[in-house]
């Protein structure tokens, strides 16, 4: 996985899944890419 694109509305729901792809990409030394929606 070299990218990941994380959309987000800031929602406390995004805030979790903002933290999980965070830990994905450390884990992967993937980009990360956030997408305000």
């Amino acid at each position: 996985m070299k990218t990941i694109l994380i959309p987000t509305d800031f929602s406390p729901n995004a805030d979790k899944a903002l933290d999980y792809a965070l830990e994905l990409a450390n884990t992967y030394a993937s980009k990360v890419i956030l997408l305000s929606a």
